[in-house]
């Protein structure tokens, strides 16, 4: 079984960085430090390639063309 984020979860008017960095520090452990939570959240954008997207917002017609093959497409 797999989850697959929908655009109604995300917020269109915060950036790639702060959107992750935003999730992170709701879903990772409370174990973990502010900054930690946070150096996580950029090393998954590393992983991503998202580097050059980070200040962009998720509204942008760029961001949502990058974003939607991974919508359609999911191995679950």
């Amino acid at each position: 079984v797999g989850f697959v984020t929908q655009d109604d979860v995300l917020f269109p008017h915060l950036t790639v960085r702060e959107t992750l960095t935003y999730s992170a520090l709701l879903r990772l452990p409370r174990t973990l430090t502010k900054q930690e939570k946070e150096e996580r959240a950029l090393h998954v954008i590393s992983e991503l390639g998202l580097e050059r997207s980070l200040l962009f917002t998720l509204a942008l017609p760029d961001l949502i063309n990058l974003f939607s093959p991974l919508k359609r497409w999911h191995p679950f």
